[in-house]
């Protein structure tokens, strides 16, 4: 996946996949990758997506000295995430409001594990260490620590696709015929 998308091969890749507005957090998640480009050698953290704050964002990765660092690819195309989240080596999401975000699932769902806040479903989803890890919203230094630690954990990304499978449409309408067979049996 990283030769298809000219990503290095070497690279330690954390990836973000979110629309650039303030309730997405990218302001710490940028302030993390700072710390964490002192500490992990051949760190990329790549931004996929577009939005309001994109030239604000990129600016301040550059005043952080980290413009090099951080690729800011603007909008993609749906069918394309997949194969980003493949050439990932962890998913960040530094969200400060949440609902229960399908970027979560695509990225489990290819293997990929999770850095996130603890906001909204998260905590639902990221049940789990072998999936992922936990952070507080709005806490840069804390999320440096645990995507550090995310990168140098060995992770076993088959295990994180077979959870995956559990938030599949196939198995979700199983467990609501499910729940609805078992109400109409009560009646």
């Amino acid at each position: 996946m990283r030769e298809t998308l000219e990503l290095p091969a070497h690279a330690k890749i954390v990836l973000n996949v979110a629309n650039l507005n303030p309730v997405k957090g990218h302001k710490y998640l940028i302030e993390a990758f700072a710390e964490v480009s002192e500490k992990v050698s051949n760190p990329l953290l790549v931004i996929v997506g577009d939005g309001p704050l994109r030239r604000d964002l990129e600016l301040y990765s550059r005043n952080l000295g980290i413009g090099d660092k951080v690729m800011f690819t603007g909008f993609r195309p749906h069918s394309e995430i997949p194969l980003w989240m493949n050439a990932a080596d962890v998913f960040a999401l530094s969200s400060l409001s949440e609902g229960n975000p399908t970027v979560i699932f695509e990225a489990l769902g290819t293997g990929t594990p999770v850095v996130a806040t603890s906001v909204g479903g998260i905590p639902e989803v990221i049940t789990s260490s072998d999936y992922g890890i936990l952070v507080k919203p709005g806490n840069s230094k804390e999320l440096a620590a645990k995507i550090i630690e995310a990168l140098e954990m060995k992770w076993d990304r088959e295990a994180i696709r077979s959870y995956a499978l559990k938030f599949s449409w196939k198995s979700i309408a199983k467990q609501v015929v499910e729940i609805y067979s078992n109400v109409s049996l009560r009646s």
